[in-house]
């Protein structure tokens, strides 16, 4: 019996959201105050800092993303793995991110401006990668309702953690408003960072099923005819052939008969030439979408092939 995801997408998509719409009001409320009621030309310097930091962070990422596409492209890499590897990326890259922060801003002492920078610029690069994971992150559910248990590990694991850091901190602070500052920027650091963290040791165990394409829907197709699960539909066809090209399927490229998400089949090259609209195709037959990274990541039409190799089997009559 397959296992049932009642969970759909991340933790850390939803928390995200939230801490998006918090640190922006508390960044136009801090700039309405440091222009107009603290004006201090050292706000003004960290703020320039900050903004450049930050700017070379978003150029990194793009760069990142480039690199990501082509190492895809060259090295033909599945959709599923590719999205699994973005997902694990993003999420570790949160939680890596959060607790490095934590210890930086742990030897800053009093020293305010360091921390805003340093509490800046992590934000930033958290939200970068959470960006990173957010297209690949609609293609799956988690199975967290299995991972009850482990989630309270790794979660109670990354408390204990920072609870560390905090020692670190304390031991580290000459006065107790210095501690409370880094109380403070470590608490809206912990937050993404510990639900980062599950997500990615969920994604790492392979708690995650796919969405947009419903795998019992591939081959069991109740209102279509035998005919017609092999072939994809009209019965004036050859159903060893492929419907667009018209040429016959093979178990090698580029025929090979693919089977998009709304039961169709076409070869994999006619899948290749389809216009594809953020990585999707419509079928040419039912106008359904089909996410499409690459046609040799849907599966084959193993039935379509098996007629092939009947058809060119020797006939004996007797």
């Amino acid at each position: 019996m397959a296992k049932s995801f009642a969970s759909p997408g991340f933790f850390t998509d939803g928390l995200m959201l939230v801490l998006a719409f918090y640190y922006s009001f508390c960044a136009f409320v801090s700039s309405i105050a440091i222009i107009f009621v603290e004006f201090q030309m050292e706000y003004f310097i960290t703020f320039g800092k900050t903004l450049a930091t930050c700017l070379l962070i978003f150029l990194s990422f793009l760069l990142f993303k480039t690199f990501i596409n082509f190492l895809s492209d060259r090295y033909e890499i599945t959709d599923v793995k590719r999205s699994r590897n973005i997902l694990l990326v993003g999420f570790g890259g949160i939680s890596v991110t959060g607790v490095v922060t934590q210890l930086g801003i742990c030897f800053t002492e009093d020293n305010i401006h360091l921390q805003i920078y340093l509490f800046c610029i992590s934000t930033f690069t958290i939200f970068n990668f959470w960006a990173v994971t957010l297209r690949d992150s609609r293609l799956w559910e988690s199975d967290y309702n299995n991972f009850l248990k482990f989630r309270a590990r790794v979660g109670f694991s990354h408390f204990l953690l920072s609870i560390a850091i905090l020692r670190i901190s304390k031991s580290l602070t000459a006065t107790d408003d210095t501690f409370k500052q880094h109380f403070g920027f470590m608490f809206f650091l912990y937050l993404p960072c510990s639900m980062a963290t599950i997500d990615f040791l969920v994604v790492w165990r392979n708690g995650i099923q796919r969405t947009d394409v419903k795998f019992k829907d591939w081959f069991i197709l109740e209102n279509e005819s035998e005919f017609e699960r092999i072939g994809g539909g009209s019965e004036n066809r050859n159903p060893s052939d492929c419907r667009i090209c018209l040429l016959e399927y093979s178990d090698g490229k580029p025929r090979i008969p693919r089977i998009l998400s709304c039961g169709h089949t076409v070869c994999e090259k006619c899948i290749e030439e389809m216009p594809k609209n953020d990585r999707s195709v419509q079928c040419p037959f039912c106008r359904q979408t089909t996410r499409v990274y690459y046609a040799k990541s849907l599966p084959k039409n193993y039935l379509a092939l098996e007629f092939v190799d009947e058809l060119k089997k020797p006939k004996y009559w007797l």
